[in-house]
């Protein structure tokens, strides 16, 4: 799963963000869809010490490859359409998931603000990264060839597995300003169980949900009204 959130500023960011969707998810696809992503099964099935850092580091590697793709085919349109690379700035978060008889591995990708959580039915929250939030509101990081060669780019990915979690959820700030107001309110359990009431009714029917997710995501929230984009594993 992928969101991306295109700065409020920057007049092409929109098509940026689905540049940065479009070509990172494309590759993650077609990458784990073939013998790589059955050796990197057999890893996560496994899940032993050497499976686990071979996890990871496959992870990172593919990671670092989608990012880098969606970077340059950024830069590709930009020089295309005569317009500045900036103008298309852009967020993005990233997951690949996996469930295992009754466990759910995740490996997480995430630049720039919005969440990632991994919510168990308990009430409890795993926060699979942290948010790029600038001293002012609205500020954040964005995905340029700064963050592909940026030394700490590891620091982006988190990589687990649980036999608690039900749902997997990723979220741009559009969703998360409005409910979690802070970064300690991202990790707030309780923020997380009060969205996760309004979720369940919403999508206890799959072949709806995504209509009903929809109309959910207009919710009113005073003085938030950036672009909302959700996406939920259940």
């Amino acid at each position: 799963m992928l969101v991306a959130d295109g700065a409020g500023s920057a007049v092409n960011s929109r098509e940026g963000s689905r540049i940065a969707v479009q070509t990172a998810g494309d590759y993650l696809f077609n990458q784990l869809s073939g013998l790589k992503g059955v050796h990197l099964k057999q890893h996560i099935t496994a899940w032993e010490g050497s499976d686990q850092q071979a996890t990871i580091n496959a992870m990172l590697h593919h990671f670092k490859q989608a990012a880098t793709l969606a970077v340059n085919s950024i830069q590709n349109e930009a020089i295309c359409a005569e317009q500045p690379v900036k103008s298309y700035s852009t967020t993005l978060l990233a997951t690949v998931a996996l469930r295992t008889d009754n466990e759910l591995f995740a490996a997480a990708f995430w630049l720039g603000d919005g969440a990632i959580g991994a919510y168990s039915p308990s009430g409890k929250v795993r926060i699979l990264g942290n948010p790029d939030s600038g001293e002012y509101a609205g500020q954040t990081r964005f995905l340029d060839q700064s963050i592909i060669a940026d030394p700490s780019f590891s620091g982006r990915i988190s990589v687990g597995k649980w036999n608690d979690v039900s749902h997997l959820i990723l979220m741009t700030d559009g969703v998360s300003d409005p409910l979690f107001e802070t970064d300690n309110g991202l990790r707030s359990d309780e923020k997380w169980t009060r969205l996760l009431d309004e979720l369940i009714p919403v999508l206890t029917d799959a072949s709806i949900a995504p209509e009903r997710l929809g109309d959910w995501l207009n919710f009113f929230s005073t003085g938030n009204h950036d672009d909302r984009t959700i996406a939920v594993l259940w």
